[in-house]
């Protein structure tokens, strides 16, 4: 039995598996020629009966089962053995036909049933070489025929693809090079670009990526000031007439790399709105308010400058003389006085630091005391379709958010957090109530035209709405937006290569309490990507989410 066994397992041709089920399962007795038989020694003999037929199998297949009932008087085949199989070719047919798993029979012909691993209801295996292989040279037919691409450019696109493609095509430039390396029949790599297989000997241009467009900040500031003039001069001036008066009054070649169209020149107008107030078909003047923050910060002068006269050189050389005559003593108190006010800041400093550990935590309980106290968790239709009517009816803007598991385009959104002016917090859970969506009017809110939604970096949300739900989000003031477009006001700088801010940071800008809760939140949700769908929700969950757009508006917009 051992050697049977042996062979068994490890023969090469083995393709099929005997269940255990078949193995140990066995009748309490059995009768053999007037006697019975145990229980083990049945199991036994009838384990030894399959592994004989299975070994003849694998020798030769198929056979007939004339051909298998000859070896009924072969050694080895004992009389128990036989008995169990049958003793005849109807009886071996009879025993045979019990283990289909590991015997087929076809008429009179057996064979060993091969071992499936899928059933209906498997996917086929994938092969995500393949996938990845066939996404790039898509990608690569999108630049042309004939067109050589720097690597660099190739990757780009893998941040679109599917997460098979993005984990088997490497993640940084070596990896991704030395992947496409390993299909020279598909890809041609040289140095730092790359071209399609079928393209060689074929090659005609070489895509490069477009220069940066490098703005004058002096000739934006003349274009400006022009234009301000003009639109005072005439409020309101149709937009034909002022971009009229713009192209004869500058030469093209200095703002044709700002706006080549008009409706590049609205656009441009739009990003000044402190100067320009652009109505469809004309701009209008903007009166200037004053500022509070410059009234506020009236230079004092201090009392040193009041009290000290203009210096001259009488008083210069008094000085001196002063300094000379102080004595050794005098100069060494000075140093001492001056060290020890240094580490009194230093001490302070210190203490301050090891108090905000206590503090973070006051910091965070009393957030949670605020937030929830503002907050109001919506988790029925009615309530949800009277706060839209009450919101649309206010016509002013609503602070939004959302929140739920791995928010984009393949996301679930859980819930819904809305904010008004007077500081309220209404978060509707879609996960409770699903309803709300549709049947509590939030889908008509967050398509309503008239209604600004306030959000800050809106991708990840907009996404999940229109492909969880088909919404489709209008009227949107991205905050993330808004702050790269006043960097390129202040600094020039492109919009697109502005750096990302975080609400917290906004926060702190703007002078409003951030969610001292962010942190935290975060890192459980690491460990639990589900997080956003327990319920019931806690405080914690409360807290953060109701925090996250209570500073939306009205202070940061």
């Amino acid at each position: 039995v051992r050697s049977l066994f042996h062979f068994f397992f490890s023969s090469s041709s083995v393709h099929s598996f005997i269940p255990i089920a078949y193995l140990s399962s066995r009748p309490s007795s059995f009768q053999l020629a007037g006697s019975t038989m145990d229980s083990v020694d049945y199991e036994y003999y009838r384990n030894l009966t399959l592994m004989f037929f299975l070994e003849k199998l694998f020798e030769k297949k198929p056979r007939s089962l004339h051909d298998l009932s000859c070896q009924f008087g072969t050694k080895g085949f004992s009389k128990e053995m036989r008995q169990i199989a049958g003793g005849s070719q109807s009886g071996l047919r009879k025993f045979l036909s019990q283990y289909p798993s590991l015997f087929s029979l076809e008429g009179d012909s057996v064979t060993i049933t091969q071992a499936t691993v899928s059933d209906k209801h498997s996917e086929p295996s994938r092969d995500y070489a393949q996938e990845a292989i066939n996404y790039f040279k898509h990608k690569l037919r999108q630049y042309g025929v004939g067109t050589e691409v720097p690597i660099k450019s190739l990757l780009g696109h893998r941040s679109q693809a599917p997460p098979e493609v993005r984990h088997i095509s490497g993640q940084h430039v070596k990896e991704f090079k030395d992947f496409l390396s390993k299909y020279p029949e598909e890809f041609v790599v040289k140095d730092e670009v790359i071209y399609l297989k079928e393209y060689e000997g074929n090659i005609t241009s070489r895509y490069s990526e477009e220069s940066e467009v490098k703005i004058d900040q002096c000739a934006t500031n003349q274009f400006i000031h022009f234009l301000k003039e003009k639109v005072e001069e005439n409020s309101p001036i149709p937009i034909e007439d002022l971009f009229s008066l713009f192209r004869d009054h500058f030469p093209k070649e200095k703002w044709s790399t700002l706006f080549r169209t008009e409706q590049d020149f609205i656009t441009f107008l739009k990003i000044y709105p402190h100067n320009f107030h652009v109505s469809p078909h004309a701009v209008h003047s903007v009166s200037p308010k004053p500022s509070p923050i410059s009234i506020m910060k009236t230079p004092i002068p201090e009392s040193s400058s009041l009290s000290t006269p203009p210096p001259s050189n009488n008083s210069v050389n008094y000085h001196n003389n002063l300094n000379n005559n102080q004595t050794l003593k005098q100069r060494i108190n000075k140093v001492v006085m001056k060290m020890i006010a240094e580490n009194t800041e230093k001490d302070k400093g210190y203490s301050h630091s090891v108090s905000n550990g206590l503090n973070d935590y006051d910091g965070r309980e009393s957030l949670k005391y605020e937030s929830i106290q503002k907050c109001k968790v919506v988790v029925s239709v009615r309530e949800s379709a009277q706060l839209v009517d009450n919101f649309i009816s206010l016509g002013k803007p609503v602070g939004f958010d959302g929140e739920g598991v791995n928010l984009g385009p393949k996301g679930q959104l859980t819930m819904v957090q809305l904010s008004n002016y007077n500081g309220e917090v209404f978060i509707l859970d879609l996960q409770t109530c699903p309803n709300i969506m549709f049947d509590g009017k939030l889908k008509y809110l967050l398509e309503h035209e008239s209604i600004v939604k306030v959000v800050h970096d809106c991708r990840n949300d907009s996404a999940v709405l229109l492909f969880q739900h088909g919404v489709h989000l209008k009227n949107v003031f991205d905050t993330q937006a808004a702050y790269a477009v006043l960097q390129f006001q202040e600094t020039g700088k492109p919009v697109y290569k502005v750096k990302n801010v975080s609400l917290n940071n906004l926060c702190e800008m703007y002078g409003c309490r951030i969610n001292s809760l962010k942190d935290q939140i975060k890192n459980v949700y690491r460990r639990d990507q589900k997080y956003w769908a327990r319920r019931p929700l806690s405080k914690d969950m409360i807290a953060y989410a109701a925090a996250d757009v209570l500073s939306l508006v009205p202070k940061i917009y």
